[in-house]
């Protein structure tokens, strides 16, 4: 059994702030939130391409975020059914054993521990010369936080603005979603 550990470690981004959330009273279960990636991204600091790629929801992903420059970011504006608790998911590709980004919402992380959130990569080897090999390997993950458990976001009702942040290696998004309220 092969057991993928961190590379590089989750660093903390510093400087973003982090501003705890409003409790926030749960809705009817069963609300579901999805977005594509291409759809609509406001990047900072870099840029990411939207391109066609086979394999992916429709038809076109955000390729290369964070492959240019590690202080790069990109967000969404996200409409938001009801009040509650969202558990991050992506459908995306990384070359790297896991790429750690900080998860921001209307400017602020809600948790110290979003500032290191991370996504698994593929088991073995994760030099960057072997981007090639994983770079299309889609997979449905969670946004994990430094401690391995699901980052979980509180919102409220109407639009939100969700942001990645400063990116320790490249990641390929298709969309962003939760999978089922917690």
């Amino acid at each position: 059994k092969h057991e993928v550990t961190a590379f590089p470690p989750h660093p903390r981004v510093l400087g973003l702030p982090v501003a705890k959330p409003d409790e926030v009273a749960e809705s009817a279960a069963g609300t579901k939130v999805a977005w594509e990636a291409e759809a609509g991204p406001s990047s900072r600091e870099g840029v990411a391409d939207v391109e066609a790629h086979s394999n992916v929801s429709d038809g076109k992903a955000l390729l290369n975020f964070g492959s240019r420059s590690p202080a790069q970011s990109v967000g969404w504006t996200v409409d938001v059914p009801a009040a509650g608790t969202y558990q991050l998911t992506a459908r995306y590709a990384v070359a790297q054993p896991t790429v750690s980004f900080a998860v921001t919402v209307d400017g602020a992380a809600q948790d110290a521990e979003d500032l290191g959130a991370y996504l698994p990569g593929p088991a073995g080897w994760g030099s960057e010369k072997y981007w090639t090999l994983h770079a299309f390997d889609w997979t449905d993950g969670t946004v994990l936080t430094p401690a391995g458990r699901p980052l979980l976001l509180k919102l409220t009702p109407g639009p939100h603005e969700i942001r990645l942040h400063h990116p320790t290696a490249g990641i390929n998004l298709d969309k962003l979603h939760q999978p089922g309220r917690r």
